[in-house]
């Protein structure tokens, strides 16, 4: 019978790690907030009656993409 083994969990090193690691969060967070404020304007564009089609071109987000992430203009938010 093979035996798994459980590799440990890896931690920094080193101080260049825990900034790399730190950065990378960092940059996470503000990459997170940024698209909840690119949703948001796609909403308000197709508020204001945008197509939403002219809007995935000219942001270069696939219009699968977009329909995914904003709920149908007909249905109420979940």
């Amino acid at each position: 019978m093979v035996s798994r083994v459980i590799r440990p969990t890896w931690v920094p090193q080193t101080d260049e790690h825990r900034r790399l690691v730190a950065e990378l969060v960092a940059a996470a967070d503000a990459w997170r907030e940024a698209e909840a404020q690119m949703w948001a304007k796609f909403e308000a564009a197709r508020s204001g009656g945008v197509a939403l089609v002219y809007a995935a071109e000219r942001a270069d987000v696939p219009r699968a993409t977009l329909y995914r992430h904003l709920p149908r203009a007909d249905q109420p938010p979940t």
